[in-house]
């Protein structure tokens, strides 16, 4: 019994592995897309910069985001609005936050984060899971950008953007320059020196994703060991009284 429940688990977290690979596949290619359509019309309509990464949007809301892409593919887009709102070395600080997502690839954390959050978020400790990996890239971002223009720097932009429009966490599902919690952050920029957000952006996706996967079997394996430890203490209490395991044996 124990053998068939033991088999029924594997079979669950295959089932699971492979529904949560393919929902992960099909988010991927569907984002993937998006981003195309997206890069093609920023390319078509935007103003071209002397940064190739740099395209300027004319519209009158201050926004700001980044279109990931390979070999060069990338993309950080701005309004006009913005660079008129910004001042000094802000735009310069905007564009690196910017650059820090692009860099360090924080948009395949976040899909991973949401195809978590999707299959198991109804569970306690998972059910926030992407919104706090979503606010773990702005920390991680921030942090890129005050190493090299300052934490006041930073958290001015934020100020300004984050008062001039509504904090939008993504933009067509890139990550924006105000994203989640922005009071929280500037706080953060203001309170104490510079420190690295925790590095678990790109490590807690994969991590969360394997107990994610695991956990299912863990479950579905439980119930199987209560049969298990009843057949094992059974057989020390045989070995502790043989007599009346005999006698009992020997009943006709």
């Amino acid at each position: 019994m124990a053998r068939g429940i033991g088999e029924a688990a594997l079979l669950v977290l295959l089932g699971g592995a492979i529904a949560m690979a393919g929902l992960a596949m099909r988010r991927s290619l569907a984002q993937r897309r998006a981003r195309d359509r997206f890069r093609l019309t920023v390319d078509t309509d935007g103003e071209v910069t002397d940064d190739p990464l740099v395209r300027v949007n004319d519209h009158d809301g201050p926004a700001a985001f980044c279109i990931p892409g390979t070999r060069g593919e990338g993309r950080i887009v701005i309004t006009s609005a913005t660079r008129t709102l910004l001042t000094a070395e802000q735009p310069a600080a905007k564009l690196e936050h910017e650059r820090a997502h692009l860099r360090l690839r924080h948009h395949r954390s976040i899909l991973a984060a949401d195809v978590i959050t999707t299959g198991f978020g109804r569970f306690g400790l998972l059910r926030r899971y992407a919104e706090q990996v979503r606010r773990l890239a702005e920390l991680a971002a921030d942090d890129q950008a005050s190493t090299t223009h300052g934490r006041l720097t930073v958290a001015g932009a934020l100020l300004e953007m984050g008062s001039a429009a509504p904090a939008a966490t993504t933009v067509n599902g890139m990550p924006a320059l105000t994203g989640p919690d922005v009071g929280g952050r500037i706080r953060r920029l203001i309170a104490a020196p510079t420190r690295r957000a925790p590095a678990p952006v790109g490590f807690l996706a994969p991590t969360a994703l394997l107990v994610a996967l695991v956990a299912p079997s863990g479950l579905a394996l439980a119930p199987a060991a209560l049969p298990m430890d009843t057949a094992n203490q059974t057989r020390a209490a045989d070995a502790e009284h043989p007599s009346v395991v005999n006698r009992a044996d020997s009943r006709p």
